[in-house]
């Protein structure tokens, strides 16, 4: 049986959005390369992610906006 990451790697090789490349330090393995479609998709999915968090906050004034910014921050330094 495959294990999950050679799966998830099957699938986005058969999507064109990366290949698979010899390790030129370990002749045994194999990298994943993104590739040019891959690197568009990966921006596409980040400018999205980046709008939805943008829409969340826009009903926040600049105080709340800060006291979420400091709150997520401990959070982040702590987990």
């Amino acid at each position: 049986m495959k294990s999950n990451v050679t799966q998830l790697v099957d699938r986005l090789e058969a999507e064109g959005l990366v290949k698979r490349v010899p390790d030129s330090g370990d002749r045994r393995s194999v990298r994943a390369s993104i590739t040019p479609d891959g690197r568009a998709r990966f921006q596409a999915g980040m400018a999205a992610v980046l709008a939805a968090e943008a829409s969340l906050v826009t009903e926040l004034g600049t105080a709340e906006r800060d006291q979420l910014a400091a709150l997520l921050g401990r959070l982040s330094v702590s987990g």
